[in-house]
């Protein structure tokens, strides 16, 4: 009996809790204060999930580490049936030594802010 109450419970708390936004960035420390501000700024603040990987979208696209884009796909599928998002923001940034790695190149120090929405399906 208490068994089912409990999860009566976290059914109802739970639903309470919708994103409007799945957010995928680089894991690069230098800038989680500005992706938090912007996203608050945007009048986003708690209402996103947040995907980090090395590199942001290169570390989705990229044939070197495949399973990452793979688990980021599966985030956003369970982003997407959990708290009914509907919009990805990827924000990938310039002097990213992740896209160094990845492809033997180096970018200005620039950064590069990027939104887009996920299409209708």
């Amino acid at each position: 009996m208490t068994d089912m109450f409990l999860r009566a419970a976290a059914s109802e708390i739970f639903a309470e809790f919708d994103a409007e936004v799945l957010l995928l960035t680089c894991m690069d420390f230098r800038l989680m204060h500005d992706v938090a501000l912007y996203m608050q700024n945007r009048g986003l603040k708690g209402k996103y999930d947040h995907v980090v990987l090395a590199s942001a979208s290169l570390g989705v696209l990229a044939e070197k580490f495949p399973n990452w884009g793979q688990t980021f796909w599966q985030h956003l599928d369970i982003s997407i049936k959990l708290h009914k998002i509907e919009k990805l923001i990827v924000m990938d940034h310039r002097d990213c030594g992740a896209y160094r790695m990845f492809l033997d190149e180096d970018f200005p120090k620039i950064r590069l802010w990027r939104r887009r929405s996920m299409p209708s399906t």
